[in-house]
């Protein structure tokens, strides 16, 4: 695939002009480390979701709601305290949010830090969140699930994802044992959302998904995945292969509602990756205070249904060493934000399309890292991320494709976000920033994509981001069909022509069987006329 590329000036300050097919929305700071001061973690473990009326971010040390234009809502709470009534009084990391459309709920998921440790779930009453007292909160110790003792008996489950479907909750964990110095193996835990939902916690968990030799391939760091299609019947995990690059395991989970049972490795060979390199940031106390990029972990997975062409695919990314012609390389000097779609997979999982977001600049070129990526209903893309280099700070990325466009391109980033400051928290080369971020569909039209990401918001200070990436307008009217009606008629089909103009066009979601529905193509016209209904063509 073709990568796609742009070029920037070496001294960039100000924020771009949006390149991206989606333009730039509501855009504002959920949280902070300093300004104002709302948590002590480094690093944050970005996080949030959209729902109907108002948006869910979290982080390590805090979780706040907002009305759907960056207001303050009902909660913002401390989140130890948030799950206080679960977490054994030792504190939780590594929060997890999603809103279901399906169920009209939202979820919280994270793990306590004790040893063996206990992954803890809130649960909504509804789509509207008033405060904590809108959740009710679960737990169950990660050792205890199934048969004991198990391979993961006395271990930490860390770094947990959180997939939502139909059926079920996927939360995946590496898992380490006591002291952190062996890696155990790879777990899902498979959560019946039913039950749930009905105040009762049913899970089943699938151990050894990758084992802690290279005799035991699978998903590392396996992602829950996301789908919101009323019509899905099964349910999955992903992650890279634990002991090769250019290869990514899914695992598919059949009956999730009711006795679940998981596939064997489903392989699939991508193109070339890496481990990703330090990120260096303007303003570097020394050559030595880079950020952390972590591995090659995928960060969120996220199955979504085309409207247009009825194909639904699941899409990823994450963080590779690239060089400048965009290829992973151990020597690349940069970090290239790596993303995929995946098709087939209700029989035979294929890559589609692959491709990588980076800067080709022959010296001091940008690093782009902990990407998440998510198609709309439109089938157009975007991918969210930070960025930096050694002569940029720590921003805010943001890019996006068109469904039209050429395999495996992402046109341009836009920076969402214009840092004046730096960040020299940590006296180690590596600074902890973020593990996770997020980008997603907005429930109510299928069109609009946010994305909640890291940046240094003020002086050795992270920042969590919400930007909101509107959709393409509609195609812009070029003829109608009759051109008139006479006074009096009866109803009368009139047809609407329009002209695509970079990216625009008629989009209706259709009608979501099974599901809550999504806000539909409307028309108006003056005059007196009205309009009984639209009927989408194309």
């Amino acid at each position: 695939s073709s990568p796609a590329v742009a070029r920037w000036p070496a001294a960039e300050t100000p924020l771009l002009a949006p390149l991206s097919p989606q333009p730039l929305g509501v855009n504002f700071k959920a949280i902070s480390l300093r300004s104002p001061h709302e948590s002590s973690f480094i690093p944050p473990d970005t996080v949030g979701d959209v729902g109907p009326t108002q948006i869910l971010a979290a982080a390590n040390g805090r979780i706040k709601v907002f009305d759907r234009t960056g207001a303050m809502g009902g909660l913002n709470a401390d989140i130890d305290l948030f799950f206080a009534s679960v977490d054994g009084g030792v504190g939780i990391t590594d929060p997890q949010v999603r809103y279901d459309r399906l169920s009209g709920r939202w979820f919280v998921t994270a793990v306590t830090v004790d040893t063996p440790n206990t992954i803890v779930l809130a649960v909504s009453s509804g789509p509207t969140i008033a405060g904590s007292t809108s959740f009710s909160f679960f737990g169950f110790q990660q050792d205890l699930v199934g048969p004991t003792p198990n391979s993961d008996t006395g271990g930490f489950a860390d770094y947990d994802s959180l997939g939502v479907d139909r059926f079920a909750l996927y939360i995946g964990t590496n898992t380490f044992n006591g002291s952190g110095t062996s890696f155990l193996g790879a777990t899902g835990f498979v959560v019946n959302k039913a039950d749930l939902l009905a105040g009762t916690l049913t899970v089943t968990a699938f151990r050894q998904m990758a084992g802690p030799s290279t005799s035991t391939p699978g998903p590392y760091s396996p992602r829950g995945v996301d789908n919101d299609d009323p019509a899905a019947t099964q349910g999955f995990f992903i992650g890279v292969d634990s002991v090769a690059f250019g290869l990514l395991d899914l695992r598919r989970i059949s009956n999730p509602g009711g006795t679940p049972s998981i596939s064997g490795n489903l392989f699939l060979t991508v193109p070339t990756t890496t481990y990703p390199a330090l990120v260096p940031h303007l303003g570097m106390a020394t050559k030595r205070r880079r950020l952390d990029a972590l591995d090659d972990r995928l960060f969120a997975a996220r199955i979504h249904r085309d409207k247009l062409t009825g194909v639904s695919s699941l899409w990823t990314a994450h963080s590779i060493q690239v060089d400048g012609a965009g290829v992973a390389s151990n020597s690349g000097g940069r970090d290239g934000a790596r993303w995929y779609e995946i098709r087939g997979l209700d029989a035979t999982p294929t890559l589609f399309q692959a491709g990588t977001l980076f800067d080709p600049a022959s010296s001091d070129p940008r690093f782009f890292w902990i990407p998440t990526v998510a198609m709309s209903g439109q089938g157009h893309a975007a991918l969210g991320s930070s960025t930096a280099g050694s002569l940029f700070g720590a921003d805010v990325s943001v890019a996006g494709r068109f469904a039209s466009d050429p395999a495996g391109t992402m046109q341009g980033f836009t920076a969402a976000t214009a840092t004046a400051t730096s960040y020299n928290v940590q006296s180690v080369d590596g600074q902890r920033w973020g593990d996770y971020s997020a980008t997603v569909v907005d429930p109510l039209d299928d069109m609009t994509l946010w994305t909640f990401q890291e940046y240094c918001d003020d002086t050795d200070s992270w920042g969590v981001q919400v930007v909101q990436l509107l959709a393409p307008p509609p195609a812009t009217p070029s003829g109608v069909s009759p051109s008139a009606v006479c006074v009096g008629a009866p109803s009368v089909f009139v047809t609407v022509t329009g002209s695509v103009i970079g990216g625009s066009g008629f989009f209706d979601p259709g009608p979501d069987t099974g599901g809550p529905g999504f806000h539909r193509l409307a028309a108006s016209v003056g005059g007196g006329v009205a309009v009984n209904g639209v009927t989408f063509d194309s």
